[in-house]
C-alpha cells in the first residue's frame, strides 16, 4: 500500500521532479564554474542564500493562501510544508557553512573527474566544500520551482484543474471514471460484456474510503469549492460551465459511494454534508447574479439530486448496504436542503423558489416520491420515516412565523401530493392527476404580480378533493395553527383551519385534538427535522383552546354539524376567545367566526 502511495506521488509530481532535475543540472554546471574562485563563490552564495531564505518561505505561504483560499495559519499541506522546510534549512546552513580552504579540482575529462571525486582522500575542508555546493544547488532548485509555482498560481483555471485531478485520484472515483470512459468508448460493451461491466461496477463501489483518503478529500473539496466560488465572481462562463459539470460528477459519485458503503462513520457523514454545503456555497455566489442564472438552476438540480438513487445494477449486498445507510443519510439530506431553500427565499431574491420546486420533476421524484419508490417499487426495507413531510412542515412553520401567507398553498400542495403518494397505488395516474389538480389549484398563486392570495378560491377548488391527511400530519399542522394564533397571524390561521377541515373527518380531528391536548406540552412532539416549533408557555393553553375553537367552528359550519363547544373549550378562555373574534372574520377569511354564525350556534346573543 505504501509502495502504491509513493508511486502515485511520483506520477503526480513527475513534472515537478523533471523540472527540479533540470534545474539541478544547470545549477551544478554554474557552480562548478564559479566555485574554483573562493571570493566569487562566497559572495554569490552568501547573498543568494539570504535571499532564498526569505523568498522560499514567502512564496510558498503566498501560494498556499492564494490557491487554497484559506488563512496561511491553517498550513496543512504536508508536501508543500516539507518542500519549504528543505529549502529554508538549505539556505540557512549556507549562510554559516563556508570552508576555509576550497578544494581545487583540476579541469579533466568528465569520467576522470567523477573518478577523482570518489577516489581522492577527503578532508574536513573538502567535505564542507561538497556540502556547501550541494546545499546551494538544492536551494536554487527549490527557489526556481517555487517561483514557477508562484507564476502558475495566478492562473485560476490551472489551479482548479489541478485540484479536480487530485480529487479524482481517490481510488473509488478513479475506478468509476475508468468505468464511465469504458462504457462511453464502446456502447456495445453494455450489451456484449454486461457481466464484465457489472463486475467493474461492483469493484468500484466496494472500494472503501480510508480515513487518510477522506481527510485529504475533505481538504481538496474545500479548495475546489473556494476556488470555484472565486471563479464565479469573474463571470468567466466557459470555465464556470466546465467546473460546475466537474463538481456535479464529484459530488454525485462521492454521495453515491457513501450511500452504498459497507459501513458509515462520522467521517462519511461529514464528507456527505460537505458536498451538500459545497453546492449551497456555490449557489450563494450565483443566486443574485443575473448573468449566472443558468448556473443557478443547474446547481439547484445538483443539490436536489444529492439524495442518490439506488444503483440497481449492483449486487444484492450493495442494496442491503444502501437500505442500512439510507435513513441516517437521508435525514442529513433533508436538513441541508431545508437550510438551502430557506436561505434562497429569505436571503436572496429568489422568492419564486417554492413555485419552481412545485413544477420541478427532480424535486418531485426525489424529495417527495423517493421514499415511496424505494419501499414499494424497489422493494427495499426502508423505514417509513416522515422526512419529506417534516421537511415541508418545517417550511410551513417558517413561512407562518415570518407572516408570509402567499406561499402557504404551494407548501400545502406539496404536502397533498406527498400524502397522495402514500394512499394511491396507481403511480402514473396519481402523478398525472396530482399535477393536474395542483395546476388548477394554484394557477393564480404562481402569478408573482398577484398582491393578494385568494384563499377562499383556493379552498373551494380543493374542496372537491377526497384526499385525507394522516393523523401525524394533522397533528403537526394543528400545532402550527396554535403558533399562528400566538403570533396573531390571522390569515395563516384561517387558511390552515380550512385546509384541516377540508382534509380530515370530524372523528379524525377529534382523535387528533384529544391526543394533542397532552402531547403538545412535550417539546419532542414539536420537533420537525431541524426545526423546533417554539410556543410561549404562558399563552400556550389559551392559543391551543383558540385553535381548537376555530377548528370546531369550521367543522360545524362546513360539514353542518352540531358541535358541543363546551366539551372542547375551557370555560376559562371561552368568552375571551369569542370576544377576540369580533369583526375579525375578514382577517381570518373565515365565515364561521362571523357574528351571524356565532349567534346561530348560540355563542353570542
Amino acid at each position: 500500500m505504501k509502495y502504491n502511495t509513493s508511486l502515485e506521488a511520483i506520477k503526480r509530481n513527475a513534472g515537478m521532479i523533471f523540472l527540479a532535475f533540470l534545474v539541478f543540472i544547470c545549477t551544478s554546471i554554474l557552480v562548478i564554474k564559479i566555485y574554483t574562485n573562493p571570493n566569487v563563490y562566497s559572495t554569490v552564495v552568501l547573498r543568494t542564500s539570504i535571499f532564498y531564505l526569505g523568498a522560499i518561505v514567502t512564496i510558498n505561504v503566498y501560494i498556499y493562501s492564494k490557491m487554497f483560499s484559506i488563512s496561511p495559519i491553517q498550513f496543512t499541506s504536508m508536501g508543500r510544508a516539507r518542500w519549504m522546510f528543505v529549502g529554508v534549512i538549505s539556505s540557512f546552513l549556507l549562510i554559516f557553512l563556508f570552508p576555509n580552504n576550497f578544494y581545487d579540482m583540476p579541469a579533466v575529462p568528465n569520467l576522470v573527474y567523477l573518478k577523482k571525486i570518489f577516489t581522492t582522500s577527503w578532508t574536513i575542508e573538502k567535505v564542507m566544500t561538497a556540502v556547501s555546493l550541494f546545499l546551494f544547488v538544492v536551494s536554487t532548485t527549490i527557489f526556481i520551482t517555487s517561483l514557477v509555482n508562484f507564476v502558475n498560481s495566478f492562473d485560476i483555471r490551472k489551479t482548479i484543474e489541478k485540484n479536480y485531478k487530485n480529487i479524482m485520484r481517490l481510488s473509488a472515483l478513479k475506478k468509476i471514471k475508468k468505468l464511465d470512459n469504458l462504457t462511453k468508448k464502446d456502447n456495445l460493451l453494455l450489451v456484449e460484456n454486461i457481466e464484465e461491466i457489472k463486475m467493474l461496477t461492483n469493484d468500484a463501489y466496494s472500494t472503501p474510503l480510508g480515513t487518510r483518503e477522506m481527510n485529504q478529500l475533505s481538504k481538496d473539496i474545500d479548495i475546489f469549492i473556494d476556488n470555484l466560488c472565486y471563479l464565479m465572481t469573474l463571470n468567466h462562463k466557459e470555465y464556470i460551465d466546465k467546473f460546475v459539470n466537474d463538481w456535479s460528477k464529484i459530488s454525485g459519485n462521492i454521495q453515491s459511494i457513501i450511500y452504498h458503503s459497507n459501513e458509515i462513520t462520522d467521517r462519511h457523514e461529514k464528507i456527505y454534508i460537505q458536498t451538500l454545503g459545497g453546492t449551497l456555497k456555490i449557489i450563494d455566489k450565483v443566486a443574485d447574479n443575473i448573468n449566472l442564472k443558468y448556473y443557478f438552476n443547474k446547481l439547484l438540480n445538483i443539490l436536489i439530486v444529492s439524495l442518490p438513487m439506488l444503483k440497481e445494477d449492483l449486487d444484492d449486498e450493495f442494496k442491503n448496504q444502501y437500505t442500512k445507510n439510507y435513513g441516517r443519510l437521508a435525514f442529513l439530506y433533508y436538513k441541508e436542503l431545508l437550510k438551502g431553500i430557506e436561505f434562497l427565499y429569505f436571503n436572496t431574491s429568489h422568492k419564486e423558489i417554492l413555485n419552481t420546486l412545485l413544477h420541478d420533476e427532480s424535486f418531485n421524484s426525489i424529495v417527495i416520491e423517493n421514499n415511496y419508490f424505494l419501499r414499494n417499487r424497489a422493494n427495499l426495507d426502508i423505514k417509513e420515516e416522515m422526512y419529506s413531510e417534516y421537511f415541508l412542515l418545517s417550511l410551513l412553520y417558517k413561512y407562518v412565523t415570518e407572516n408570509i401567507t402567499t406561499e402557504l398553498p404551494i407548501i400545502i400542495a406539496l404536502l397533498t401530493k406527498n400524502q397522495a403518494i402514500k394512499e394511491d397505488s396507481s403511480y402514473k395516474e396519481r402523478t398525472r392527476r396530482t399535477a393536474r389538480d395542483i395546476e388548477k389549484m394554484f394557477k393564480s398563486v404562481s402569478d408573482k404580480e398577484s398582491n393578494n392570495l385568494d384563499l377562499d378560491k383556493t379552498w373551494k377548488t380543493q374542496k372537491n378533493s377526497s384526499l385525507k391527511f394522516s393523523d401525524e400530519l394533522l397533528s403537526s399542522i394543528v400545532i402550527i395553527i396554535v403558533k399562528a394564533c400566538e403570533l396573531e397571524n390571522y390569515k395563516a390561521a384561517g387558511y390552515l383551519v380550512k385546509r384541516v377541515s377540508n382534509s380530515s373527518e370530524y372523528e379524525q380531528i377529534k382523535r387528533v385534538i384529544k391526543k394533542l391536548g397532552n402531547s403538545i406540552y412535550d417539546s419532542k412532539e414539536r420537533h420537525l427535522l431541524a426545526t423546533d416549533i417554539t410556543l410561549n408557555d404562558y399563552s400556550l393553553k389559551y392559543c391551543l383552546n383558540k385553535a381548537i375553537f376555530l377548528l370546531m367552528l369550521q367543522f360545524g359550519y362546513e360539514k353542518n354539524l352540531k358541535v358541543n363547544f363546551d366539551k372542547w373549550i375551557s370555560d376559562e378562555f371561552k368568552n375571551n376567545i369569542v370576544d377576540s373574534f369580533k369583526d375579525k372574520h375578514k382577517e381570518y377569511n373565515l365565515y364561521c367566526i362571523h357574528y351571524e354564525y356565532l349567534k346561530k350556534v348560540n355563542l353570542v346573543s
